[in-house]
């Protein structure tokens, strides 16, 4: 599939948009009124019709509010995992930039939200139906069925039942459609690139993408008003791939400002993450707030995850890997390229996605610490039982200095590692046989990880 982008002079090879005869038509529009800045949520619901006596009714209401509440205690409960890995559960009330408050069943706790990963409910998420996908300034994906506004004030609808009438914050992109490949390749080149003004990415007769320079100015009924070079043009959602603005000073590969502030990264069953800094449980309701300005009120059993380890912990699975190579000590010449495949260390998926690092035998693995990573820390274990178990030396390296030395004996299962980083240092895992043969040393690295 062909990218590239277009100008003015192109746009009736295009066909997708009409230029108005003049200025923006919001400006030309008596009826049209900016947003309100009060959030706002609206549930629509059937009313049912038929007969039954007001006491009958109230008793109806008080079943089905008990009920809720009921539900409400089943379904909040979560689990929440500490940078050590330990696990624990209780139902949750609210997670701040202090701490996270749980019901456990010895009462209300209160734990560090420094030492959390992460927290994951264990009720049944419900997916909402979605269309579109937004990104935002601060990092967060929003998966939404329709966007109308302009500038800083934004109306989001995202499921039949939940409204956003006012979201103010700064938009990154928004994807229109689903891709084919070629085309989803296309539309991550054109979004990744640097740019200096805002863009319609535009599907082409035949499916390619083009690309046309200019500012958005207003959505509005599926349609996007868009000034090019001081002309006013009008572009349907169904010609258009998505749309592009320009954000001086944030990095688009990224799509997230840094402001070193805590925060908290909220995964949602539509695959939404929405990147906020204090979450509050009310009633079946997730609050969320963030830099949009007012509180996000969401469905309870939207939510699958809340990520609280964006910036404290790095797990060695998802760094590029220096050197991976086995010690077999001997060589079979051209046969070593294949005998790699087995000898050589691995990473293991698990089913819960979950990383560990096989050492089948004696070998080493090397990569570089990335920027505020000061910790390394595993477990390391036996891979299988055997009847022969050797002695395994292990090792971690920090450039030429040796920052872990230990031994797992032939008796012993399992040997927790860990040893003091730097960033940008190369670190080298090193196992060892302690017996000639070099037999019975295959090793698991548990979820091999650095922190700060």
């Amino acid at each position: 599939m062909q990218t590239r982008c277009i100008g003015m002079k192109e746009f009736a090879k295009v066909g997708i948009l009409s230029a108005f005869a003049t200025g923006y038509l919001a400006a030309q529009d008596p009826n049209l009124q900016p947003a309100s800045t009060q959030i706002r949520f609206v549930s629509f619901q059937q009313s049912s019709v038929g007969g039954g006596t007001a006491e009958q009714a109230n008793t109806a209401e008080q079943a089905n509010t008990a009920e809720q509440a009921s539900n409400s205690e089943k379904t909040n409960t979560v689990e929440y995992v500490d940078l050590q890995g330990e696990k624990k559960s209780g139902r949750f009330l609210s997670l701040d930039d202090k701490q996270l408050i749980v019901v456990a069943s010895n009462g209300q706790e209160s734990i560090s939200t420094e030492g959390l990963l992460s927290i994951e409910s264990k009720g049944t998420a419900i997916a909402p139906t979605v269309g579109m996908e937004i990104e935002s300034v601060d990092g967060s994906r929003w998966m939404v069925r329709g966007i109308e506004g302009k500038d800083k004030q934004w109306s989001m609808q995202f499921a039949e039942e939940t409204r956003l009438e006012s979201f103010r914050g700064e938009l990154l992109s928004m994807k229109l459609k689903a891709l084919d490949g070629a085309g989803e390749a296309s539309w991550k080149s054109f979004r990744d690139e640097p740019r200096t003004t805002d863009a319609l990415i535009v599907v082409r007769p035949g499916g390619a993408l083009d690309r046309i320079d200019g500012i958005v100015k207003e959505i509005r009924g599926n349609k996007v008003s868009f000034d090019v070079d001081g002309q006013m043009v009008e572009a349907g959602f169904e010609k258009l791939a998505g749309l592009l603005w320009y954000r001086k000073g944030v990095d688009t590969k990224s799509g997230a400002s840094n402001s070193g502030a805590t925060t908290f990264r909220v995964e949602l069953k539509d695959g939404s993450q929405i990147v906020c800094s204090e979450i509050r449980l009310v009633d079946s309701n997730l609050l969320l707030s963030g830099d949009w300005g007012d509180e996000i009120s969401l469905p309870w059993n939207w939510l699958v995850r809340i990520e609280c380890g964006s910036g404290k912990l790095a797990s060695v699975s998802s760094l590029e890997m220096l050197e991976i190579r086995g010690q077999s000590g001997l060589s079979f010449g051209p046969f070593d390229s294949v005998l790699a495949k087995s000898t050589n260390p691995k990473w293991v998926t698990l089913r819960d996605g979950r990383k560990d690092l096989l050492f089948p035998g004696p070998g080493e693995v090397v990569f570089r610490v990335p920027d505020g990573m000061t910790k390394f820390k595993t477990r390391v274990q036996r891979a299988s039982e055997a009847d022969m178990q050797s002695a395994v030396r292990i090792e971690v390296w920090v450039d030429d200095q040796i920052a872990f030395r230990g031994e797992l004996s032939a008796e012993e299962n399992r040997l927790d590692v860990e040893a003091n980083v730097q960033p940008n240092k190369r670190v080298r895992l090193n196992a060892a046989a302690g017996g000639k043969l070099k037999v019975g040393s295959r090793v698991l690295w548990l979820e091999p990880r650095l922190s700060k």
